[in-house]
């Protein structure tokens, strides 16, 4: 094995740092999930090589074949029983140690992938699809022990073939495709919410404040959000103050109008009071013009 040199002040695990261009049949130290490697930017993550995965699905495609088989042509004889413990012994040795040395179907897949060149990948995403495979695993027994219906059993196991033929042949690992959205979303919540004191104190220490002199800093995303804010509700201030003169305008008119119209009415009324009593006077000046005439 190909060490690198390391200063004192690396981890223990540092002395088993393998290089990514060879291949390892044993994990160092044997007891680890799986190898770390020095041409990785963290040190401190573990891989596995892929080409054997894949081989060690296959093999475990192939058994899960042979199962369901026995399954529909012998279904009175508790093969479940038998393989069901094998499988599951076969997930947590890979989950707990890796490929090799305690994981049966690991050993064949390295051996049978030994020449081809290595594929290594992140080591937790396999052994969180294991330990998946460990759960159906127990579920088939459990369910064959308490005689349910035989139906869910092979249905069980078809979804375990469909899942180790799609990481034989394409790659495709269900498990570590959940873990990886999983983790990202996790990560994504746990920075939203350690983040979240600090911009809002960059909100308030970065803020432009002319009373103390100070230069306007930098705004962050939660400070732009709320100068958005603030000035959609000044906008919406404006629009309500500018119904509401319009409002009163209409409202002022109309009482303008109403106003005029009672006093065009009361006028009206006064004209025709005021009629009579000017045609009286009238008559009256017509009868005296000619009486004070002749008497002149």
């Amino acid at each position: 094995m190909d060490i690198d040199a390391v200063s004192s002040d690396r981890s223990l695990t540092a002395k088993y740092f393998c290089d990514a261009s060879k291949k390892y049949f044993w994990t160092y130290p044997f007891w680890s999930q799986g190898i770390y490697l020095k041409q990785s930017e963290n040190r401190e993550m573990k891989y596995m090589d892929d080409t054997a995965v894949r081989a060690r699905a296959g093999l475990l495609n192939l058994l899960g074949y042979g199962v369901l088989l026995c399954s529909f042509l012998i279904p009175q004889y508790m093969v479940i029983i038998y393989v069901g413990p094998l499988i599951a012994f076969d997930m947590a040795a890979g989950c707990l140690f890796g490929l090799t040395p305690f994981c049966p179907t690991g050993v064949l897949g390295t051996i049978i992938t030994w020449k081809l060149a290595p594929v290594y990948k992140p080591s937790a995403p396999k052994r969180f699809a294991w330990a998946i495979g460990i759960m159906l695993a127990i579920f088939c027994i459990s369910w064959r022990l308490t005689y349910g219906p035989h139906w869910i059993l092979k249905a069980t196991i078809g979804l375990c073939l469909i899942l180790t033929a799609l990481e034989s042949s394409l790659g495709f690992c269900l498990g570590c495709w959940i873990y990886g959205h999983s983790i990202t979303t996790m990560r994504r919540l746990t920075s939203i919410y350690q983040n979240a004191p600090d911009e809002a104190k960059a909100m308030e220490e970065f803020r432009p404040n002319p009373m103390k002199g100070k230069p306007a800093k930098p705004k962050t995303g939660v400070d732009t959000i709320h100068d958005e804010l603030v000035a959609i509700k000044s906008m919406m201030n404006t629009l309500a103050d500018k119904i509401d003169i319009i409002d009163r305008r209409a409202l002022g008119n109309k009482a303008g109008r109403e106003e005029q119209e009672a006093s065009d009415d009361n006028y009206s009324k006064s004209m025709v009071e005021e009629i009579p009593e000017n045609q009286a006077a009238a008559v009256a000046e017509a009868e005296v013009k000619p009486f004070n005439i002749c008497n002149e």
